[in-house]
């Protein structure tokens, strides 16, 4: 028996639309039937196969980092360095003109954000000595976390240390390197850089601006 021509094609055109729905369900519409995290608890998705699992449902938290395309010169008495632009830089005077350019003097400074939840420090003399007061544990703070590390002897004597407090009623995280080098041998060298941030996720946001700026650090010499 001779099958149509017309009965062929309706045919091929029905086995063409079931495959493109499958295709496009299977392949291109993701885990249609499963289990989902919605705000730390487990949804059903469909009709998925498996039970719902045992583990704890865990929110993926946002990793994006805020991109700062545009900086501002800072220029101390022995440094320069360069802070995101819309940051709101201290101290800005006294100053000084040297070769047309203008010069903050002092040794440290401070840049904060313009929605006030970070703030960038850098401690930059020309030899040691410290900061006003960065490096003292207020009263009003509790040391979180430090590490001390010792590399080194003479001149290529290094003394890294990484210290992270918080504000005993939690409004901020206050982390800082302070980097020692050539240590006793008279021309001790001292720089520290610091972050203040409200919390975790405002210094993941910040992150990378944070390192710009430490790597933008130009130190002068006499």
């Amino acid at each position: 028996m001779k099958i149509p021509k017309k009965a062929v094609t309706i045919s091929l055109i029905i086995i063409a639309t079931i495959f493109a729905v499958f295709f496009v369900r299977f392949f291109l519409g993701g885990p249609e039937d499963s289990w989902i995290c919605v705000n730390g608890e487990w949804v059903q998705h469909g009709a998925p196969s498996m039970p719902m699992p045992d583990e704890p449902c865990t929110p993926v938290k946002n990793t994006a980092t805020v991109t700062i395309s545009d900086v501002t010169l800072y220029r101390g008495t022995w440094f320069d360095i360069e802070y995101p632009n819309g940051f709101t830089p201290s101290p800005t005077t006294p100053t000084e003109i040297r070769e047309g350019a203008t010069y903050v003097q002092t040794d440290e400074a401070r840049f904060v954000s313009p929605d006030g939840t970070i703030e960038f420090f850098v401690f930059s003399p020309l030899w040691g000595g410290d900061p006003a007061d960065y490096l003292t544990i207020g009263p009003a703070e509790e040391l979180v976390d430090e590490e001390t590390q010792e590399s080194g002897a003479g001149v290529d004597s290094k003394i890294t240390r990484w210290v992270t407090v918080r504000a005993t009623d939690g409004s901020y995280y206050r982390s800082f390197v302070s980097i020692k080098s050539q240590v006793g041998t008279g021309s001790d060298l001292h720089h520290v850089f610091g972050i203040k941030y409200r919390d975790n996720e405002t210094y993941e946001l910040y992150r990378d601006a944070y390192v710009d700026f430490k790597n933008s650090l130009n130190q002068y010499s006499d």
